[in-house]
């Protein structure tokens, strides 16, 4: 089909008194025969009211119209300046296809005039035909930051004539460089107005995502099949009708896809980076909450840290929030929950074990983010409550914390005696046997303790991984409890790019085990973001569990 652009100059400045005259076309691409306005928008200081004069040479003029004036008044190196803006319309008409100049453009008052340069309409003979149906990505930005969060949603346009019989994804985007939160959607329809035209739209496919890279990144189409009626003319010489009088409809089958979206990631400014900052994008929430404040030594204190707001929350690690020899810290876990569309929230249990008295002051502590939209970091403060130990602590826990936590360095007292005394007796000179079980009982005190250790540390992975484990067989895979349970892989290590297969690829499982956890994989998928995986029936099988299992917790 024979493409033709319509050219105008959109931007014109001068100098004098005009700041700037700004022209459009309405619509932008005029058709022979059909009107249209050219708009002119002049911005003017002073009290001077120009008028617009031009030789429209063999357009008809049709009218024309003021389309008002607006005032601003600002005050610039202590003076007050006023700004009036002037809209002018002229209705206009070609009477056939071609290009038209329009001449001598100028702003006149009284007392004198400004040349414009001239303008070049292109008209075309007939408007371009608009498709019956098409796929398209819809984000809600072009450009961000990184670790920001944009929506994209995927939708179908076609026209009201066309009836859809049916649909189905043929691949979904991949979004490499992005983390990706997938949405629940709703199959709805609704009525839009696209480029002029009546189209239906229905949502096929939304997420929402974080840029993991800065540059230049695209979101990957989407690949769908419709099938709909057929009911454009044919050469049927009963006029489309039959024989008998009924109309003829054929079913079509066709695949559409979106096209590729760039998106623009910018760094965060190195200007006024604070040490605090979180790497977070977009106003957050920070909430700390503890058990109790008042503990006696060996006692356990729990604490609970609560973050939520639009950002990458995935990112965000646990801080660090009392930094004294008093309180030993285990390890910290996190659970994150989505809230709607584009908000997360993330919560941090902590645990501490007294070890020494001690008396914390509560005190504020800040986490920075950055406003996209004022394109500054903002300091968040929240309280940390204060801390009292009381209890009389062991010489070796008094020796290792002082009154403000930190470590208070003693001499070791000279007795005279054997420290292993109690325990190995002598009659008065040591062999070397003597020396040989020493050695052998503290490797294996050493051995005894590592394995206490790491039961103690690994029995909460463990039972986390059970109950995941018993949601999966009674209640089915879905793609965000797959995704947990396959990154127990990666030793709780963080993943550059949060790929589950390849994750699962570079784990220590047997080829059977990884062909059935990868088919688990794309079973999950389906079930979770397609309306017709037609309840495909899920085979849990327990010996591959438990390989995964001694996979993950092997020594």
């Amino acid at each position: 089909m024979k493409k033709i652009y319509a050219i105008i100059y959109l931007l014109i400045s001068f100098s004098l008194f005009a700041k700037n005259v700004e022209i459009v076309l309405d619509p932008k691409v005029p058709v022979a025969g059909e009107q249209f306005d050219m708009i002119f928008k002049i911005k003017v200081t002073g009290s001077n009211r120009p008028r617009i004069s031009f030789n429209r040479g063999k357009l008809r003029l049709l009218g024309q119209r003021s389309g008002g004036m607006s005032i601003n008044t600002s005050i610039i190196n202590g003076r007050f300046t006023t700004t009036r803006e002037m809209t002018y319309i002229f209705t206009l008409v070609a009477p056939q296809a071609g290009v038209y100049p329009i001449n001598d453009v100028a702003l006149v008052w009284r007392g004198g005039r400004k040349a414009l340069p001239s303008i070049t309409v292109e008209i075309l003979k007939q408007r371009a035909q608009a498709k019956d149906y098409f796929l398209m990505a819809l984000p809600s930005k072009t450009t961000v930051y990184f670790n920001e969060g944009i929506d994209v949603n995927y939708y179908l346009y076609f026209k009201p004539s066309v009836r859809l019989t049916g649909e189905g994804v043929e691949g979904f985007p991949k979004f490499p460089k992005f983390i990706k939160r997938f949405h629940t959607i709703k199959p709805t329809t609704e009525t839009v107005t696209y480029k002029g035209n009546i189209y239906r739209r229905r949502l096929f496919y939304s997420a929402r995502l974080y840029p993991e890279k800065v540059g230049n990144l695209k979101l990957d189409p989407l690949r769908i099949t419709i099938q709909f009626y057929d009911t454009q003319e044919s050469s049927d010489p009963f006029g489309g009708f039959g024989a008998f009088g009924f109309r003829s409809r054929r079913t079509r089958q066709v695949s559409v896809a979106s096209k590729e979206i760039l998106i623009k990631v910018l760094n965060f400014p190195a200007k006024g980076k604070p040490a605090d900052f979180t790497g977070l994008v977009g106003d957050h929430q920070f909430k700390v909450g503890i058990n109790r404040n008042k503990i006696l030594i060996n006692e356990a204190l729990e604490l609970k840290l609560t973050v939520e707001g639009p950002g990458a929350l995935e990112h965000f690690d646990a801080p660090s929030l009392y930094q004294t020899k008093a309180l030993e810290e285990f390890d910290t876990n996190s659970d994150l929950t989505e809230i709607g569309m584009n908000k997360a929230r993330k919560t941090f249990d902590y645990t501490y074990l007294a070890r020494a008295p001690i008396d914390l002051e509560k005190r504020k502590i800040s986490f920075s983010i950055f406003d996209p939209d004022l394109k500054k970091y903002i300091k968040k403060e929240v309280l940390l409550p204060g801390i009292k130990i009381a209890g009389v602590s062991t010489k070796t826990d008094s020796s290792r914390a002082g009154a403000d936590g930190s470590p208070a360095p003693r001499a070791l007292e000279d007795t005279g005696e054997n420290l292993l005394a109690p325990v190995f007796t002598s009659s008065g000179h040591e062999s070397w046997a003597d020396y040989l079980i020493i050695i052998l009982v503290l490797i294996l005190l050493g051995l005894l303790i590592d394995m206490i250790y790491d039961k103690a540390k690994r029995s909460g992975d463990e039972v986390n991984l059970l109950k995941l484990c018993k949601k999966i067989e009674d209640e089915g895979p879905d793609y965000s409890s797959i995704h947990q349970f396959i990154l127990h892989l990666a030793g709780g290590q963080k993943v550059a790019e949060p790929s589950i297969s390849r994750v699962l690829d570079e784990s220590g499982l047997s080829p059977q085990a990884k062909k059935y956890f990868s088919k688990l994989i794309k079973h999950a998928e389906r079930r979770t973001y397609r309306k017709d995986h037609g309840g495909e029936k899920f085979n849990f099988n327990q010996k591959y569990f438990k390989e995964f299992m001694g996979q993950v917790f092997k020594k």
